[in-house]
């Protein structure tokens, strides 16, 4: 059986799906989360000695401490690897994806970001066997190999017909999308609808609907599945230059659940269905009731199990 290693910043817990899942399937895998990777200051002069070091040299010593135990995490590993996937390399600088190059037989790289947020590194084709992009322009602006984000919770066989709320999203907070967010929250409070949790990460803002709530930790994973499943639509709001499918599409595909996004592309997908999906204009946001009040219709099994983690898995990492 292969050994796999994964790097990444995993801050909402996706990326350790994909190590559980191949775990679970026999895989040796080593997985390595950079938001694990802890640095505390010694004193308040530690901190205020970066914050010199930030300023006047435009060097970040918390940075390059944490860099400095990543690469000895990674130069420590003896284990002879046969795929190693970096997960947004745009993260990391490359003396670590080299390091990462060295330590494998295979090394792997995947956006799950648009290029314009999250770049490659200039010498991307040196560096890396493959790259994977959920980003379906850059995928065909670069010859990157196209690949979407994945369902990563267990299928539901029956649709819950008993919601709690309405409609459920957890977004970072962004001028964009909170002004969205905001619209779509003032058309359900003139429909009459109440029941719906909007949450934002980060600092709150004033001039805002009070329905929406401005969180300054992340929701655990659990919290948010338990949360999807307890509503009946889903929201899914974009950036202005995002094609690729983010994994709220992949919780209501799982869940069985409406879903209201602004990412025009799904139209283009096999599982579109309108009384699924609502795609928004961002210029001219309407939800219509005809959509409020349709029913959940039921995925094709084998459109469904294009999308698991089990095959993206496979098309990855060739197994």
């Amino acid at each position: 059986m292969k050994c796999i290693a994964i790097l990444s910043f995993d801050l909402w817990g996706f990326n350790k799906k994909i190590a559980e899942h191949l775990t679970q399937n026999g895989y040796q895998v080593i997985f390595i989360n950079t938001e694990d990777i802890h640095f505390e200051y010694k004193n308040i002069f530690h901190k205020l000695n970066n914050a010199f070091s930030k300023i006047l040299f435009k060097r970040n010593l918390k940075k390059e401490a944490k860099n400095k135990k990543l690469a000895q995490k990674i130069a420590s590993i003896t284990t002879e690897i046969d795929d190693f996937l970096i997960i947004n390399p745009g993260h990391f600088k490359s003396e670590i994806l080299m390091l990462a190059k060295q330590k494998s037989k295979k090394l792997i790289a995947y956006n799950y970001d648009s290029l314009e947020r999250v770049p490659l590194p200039n010498n991307y084709e040196v560096i890396f066997d493959e790259v994977f992009s959920f980003d379906d322009e850059d995928a065909k602006k670069n010859n990157f190999k196209h690949i979407t984000n994945f369902i990563y919770l267990d299928k539901v066989n029956s649709i819950n017909q008993e919601y709690n709320l309405k409609a459920f999203t957890v977004q970072f907070k962004d001028k964009t999308r909170l002004n969205i967010l905001n619209e779509i929250a003032d058309i359900f409070i003139e429909k009459k609808i109440n029941n719906f949790e909007f949450y934002i990460l980060g600092s709150k803002i004033k001039r805002i609907n009070p329905n929406i709530k401005f969180i300054k930790k992340k929701l655990d994973l659990d919290v948010v599945s338990i949360k999807s499943d307890q509503s009946e639509i889903i929201i899914d709001i974009v950036h202005s230059n995002q094609s690729g499918l983010s994994f709220r599409v992949f919780e209501a595909i799982a869940l069985q659940k409406k879903l209201i996004t602004t990412n025009k592309t799904i139209l283009n997908y096999d599982f579109y269905n309108p009384s699924n999906i609502l795609v928004l204009d961002v210029n001219q946001i309407s939800i219509p009731d005809s959509f409020l009040e349709s029913k959940f219709e039921k995925i094709d099994p084998e459109i469904y199990n294009k999308y698991t983690i089990e095959s993206w898995t496979k098309q990855v990492f060739q197994i």
